[in-house]
């Protein structure tokens, strides 16, 4: 689906504001927990693993700044789509 169809506009730039490894969880209300970058490196490392092996280190690289200039959390994702979307979106305020 296209942003436009939905009423979202696209920038040219944007700036991360946080960093937010899902796990899926059996909860009936999801929840944002803080982390440190450390551990969060750690979450992502496994994907970077997976990618072509000369281009890891950049991508390594990439993800340390990022865990270095954003805050990090963990979301618990439960069954309650709208309090995640929200949990999520206070992130961005």
């Amino acid at each position: 689906m296209r942003p436009e169809a939905v009423g979202l506009t696209l920038a040219a730039r944007c700036r991360p504001v946080a960093l937010v490894p899902v796990e899926i969880a059996d909860l009936h209300q999801s929840r944002l927990e803080p982390m440190d970058g450390a551990e969060a490196l750690l979450d992502l490392v496994p994907n970077v693993l997976l990618t072509e092996p000369a281009a890891s280190q950049a991508h390594l690289d990439a993800l340390g700044d990022l865990v270095g200039s954003v805050p990090c959390h963990r979301l618990f994702a439960g069954r309650d789509l709208g309090h995640l979307a929200a949990l999520v979106g206070a992130l961005a305020d």
